[in-house]
């Protein structure tokens, strides 16, 4: 059953993956997820922002449970059109310049590349330095502008890394572009899958959410609509367990140790301190449900619990993550038991939230 589990996972990531969705244009993205809740039976609304909504049933008057996963990924926008045909481009999210040359990219579903300076032209300085991304261009092949515009590319339009998920050596991993989110897509939508199958104890919405990446844009104006007694954010993590990073004093992530629960995260656009309650809960229940867990405080990123943490009076939230190498890169990588790991915990989460409170009390502490 475990394994059934973990290859229908695996198929998901791969199918939306595959998709190509930066933050504010996650069309393709919306349409796919709409397409698979209505296939299980539920009913959807997308609000104005594009994010997605699914009422999943459960007593009206039962506590609110609140999953969410965001849609987006990183990647650019065209920003001009040069009369030669090449593009000049506009980062959307966490993008590094660095892994931007040479890739091969889809513009507005059209594949191009991202050009390089010969090497034989290349000073010693040169190939040495990034290039960022005001001096990189498309090329889409054609040779002016008009070209470009009639093949129906417009200034605005979405530039993405062409990096399908495929197995690794190891065939429990998967590697490729848009890992982050949409393993947190591809669990959510099982997890719902699996909720539903019996009554529930709680009352379930799950939202899809867009413009994470570039700074937790949809997920608060999403919240906003709910009071939820618990919200969860299901998002990839971060690791430290490469030779690059000091484990333990920089990021002590590592693949395929479950499923990180988030103490604490930072970043540039705000950040928040996981109620005490609650990180005690998720700890409580992973142990109750024989999953292995991490637990960690992240810094230099955040996740959209923040948003909905923040959201109307404030919201009692967590970010339950999946780790994944060599983020925002078009080569991330993801442990599918970590993935598995994340489901049952969510699940078990949900399933038992309505008898915990999450009353702020003095005397709590993570540990009791």
């Amino acid at each position: 059953m475990a394994e059934s589990v973990k290859q229908r996972l695996r198929t998901e990531i791969m199918r939306l993956a595959g998709l190509h969705g930066p933050s504010g244009r996650e069309q393709a993205v919306v349409a796919a997820i709409e397409e698979r809740l209505r296939a299980m039976g539920h009913a959807t609304r997308t609000d104005r922002m594009g994010n997605v909504f699914a009422d999943c049933g459960g007593p009206a008057t039962a506590p609110l449970v609140l999953l969410d996963a965001h849609v987006d990924e990183i990647g650019c926008l065209v920003r001009s059109i040069e009369p030669e045909g090449y593009l000049r481009l506009y980062k959307v999210g966490g993008i590094l310049d660095g892994l931007l040359v040479g890739r091969k990219v889809a513009v507005n579903g059209l594949r191009g590349v991202i050009g390089v300076k010969a090497g034989h032209l290349q000073s010693p300085e040169e190939q040495r330095a990034v290039v960022p991304v005001r001096d990189l261009y498309v090329d889409l092949g054609f040779s002016s502008a008009d070209a470009v515009r009639q093949a129906g590319i417009a200034v605005g339009d979405p530039v993405t890394y062409v990096s399908d998920v495929e197995e690794m050596a190891n065939p429990n991993r998967l590697c490729g572009k848009a890992i982050d989110n949409r393993a947190g897509c591809a669990v959510l939508l099982h997890a719902i899958e699996e909720l539903t199958r019996e009554s529930l104890p709680v009352r379930l919405v799950a939202q899809f959410t867009v413009q994470e990446e570039t700074g937790l844009h949809g997920a608060g104006p999403a919240a906003y609509n709910f009071a939820p007694h618990l919200a969860i954010a299901i998002d990839t993590v971060p690791c430290g367990d490469t030779p690059d990073v000091r484990f333990h004093t920089e990021l002590p992530i590592a693949l395929g140790g479950g499923p990180v629960l988030q103490a604490a995260s930072t970043s540039s656009y705000g950040g928040m301190i996981t109620p005490a309650s609650v990180l005690a809960f998720a700890c409580r229940t992973a142990q109750a449900s024989g999953v292995p867990y991490q637990e960690a405080i992240l810094e230099g990123g955040s996740t959209n619990a923040t948003a909905i943490h923040y959201s109307r009076s404030g919201v009692p939230a967590i970010a339950v993550t999946i780790p994944r190498r060599y983020s925002h890169s078009p080569i991330e990588v993801v442990d599918l038991d970590d993935v598995v790991s994340t489901l049952h915990v969510v699940i078990a989460m949900a399933r038992k939230a309505a008898d915990e409170g999450f009353a702020f009390d003095p005397g709590a502490s993570a540990e009791s």
